[in-house]
């Protein structure tokens, strides 16, 4: 063995190669840069698909055929007011927003994110991928929601749009909010959003003080905001994926 040893010397180690991993990989920990990226695009997109899963896209589905089904029994048995009947109705747009924030936190979870970095492309490019596939499916199931309403109510289509988006806006913002900052993510997304139905299903019966032609304006300054609001959390979200508290399974 020692002969062996002998033929075949361990080449001597290059002190300037071992301090340029040791910076790169305190780097790689403190958020600074990146993992270089790794296979192809398409291999990449596949597995953020796989991620999400089958569950996820039967939730969305769910929500929809149940609010489709909610919508036709409102509109064949109930006497209610066509605006309380909408404002109902529209308790379906945060919980779109809750099955995608429940994806996001699914890596926190299970503890999986150190995995996920060890494997995976840029954590950007990993945020990216999963909020714009998620942000595809909630925009098909808000068209679907929207197209029932309009057909099912005499309001103006973008007051429809105005009173369904707000309730999600906020309910995406208030779990952003969670994912970057609340150990208990998905516990947190699941109360908020509660809370958040349970407030809109309380304001269903002050219809005639919400939707009004004098309360437009509001409507849309919340919208708006909310809208600003996502967005800077959405810029914070890949930090979240790299604090140390996350690695953790936070």
């Amino acid at each position: 063995m020692e002969k062996l040893l002998q033929l075949h010397p361990t080449p001597p180690s290059d002190p300037g190669r071992i301090e340029e991993t040791i910076a790169r990989s305190s780097e790689i920990l403190d958020g600074r840069t990146d993992l270089p990226e790794q296979g192809g695009s398409r291999d990449f997109l596949a597995s953020q698909l796989r991620f999400i899963g089958a569950k996820t896209w039967a939730a969305h589905l769910l929500i929809v055929v149940l609010a489709a089904l909610s919508l036709h029994e409102f509109m064949t048995f109930s006497s209610l007011p066509p605006a309380q009947m909408l404002a109902l109705m529209t308790i379906a747009a945060p919980l779109l927003a809750l099955a995608g924030a429940q994806v996001l936190a699914r890596s926190f979870r299970y503890g999986m994110l150190e995995l996920e970095l060890s494997g995976k492309r840029s954590i950007v490019r990993l945020v990216a991928a999963r909020v714009t596939i998620l942000a595809c499916t909630d925009v098909l199931c808000l068209g679907g929601l929207l197209v029932m309403l309009n057909l099912s109510f005499e309001f103006k289509g973008y007051l429809i749009l105005l009173y369904v988006l707000v309730p999600f806006t906020i309910a995406l913002l208030g779990c952003l909010h969670i994912l970057n900052r609340i150990r208990s993510k998905d516990m947190g997304c699941l109360v908020f959003t509660a809370l958040l139905v349970l407030v809109q299903f309380f304001l269903s019966f002050l219809h005639k003080s919400l939707f009004t032609d004098q309360t437009t304006g509001i409507w849309i300054v919340v919208l708006f905001s909310s809208l600003a609001a996502m967005a800077e959390e959405l810029r914070r979200l890949p930090q979240a994926y790299r604090t140390i508290d996350a690695l953790n399974g936070a």
